[in-house]
């Protein structure tokens, strides 16, 4: 799934996604 995201360097995978959907949902509260 996460096939297509890759870190600046583009050697390993960066599952970020999530990071991010959790960092938004604390900015939102």
């Amino acid at each position: 799934m996460d096939v297509g995201i890759y870190n600046e360097n583009g050697l390993k995978p960066a599952p970020i996604d999530i990071d991010i959907d959790i960092d938004i949902d604390i900015d939102i509260d």
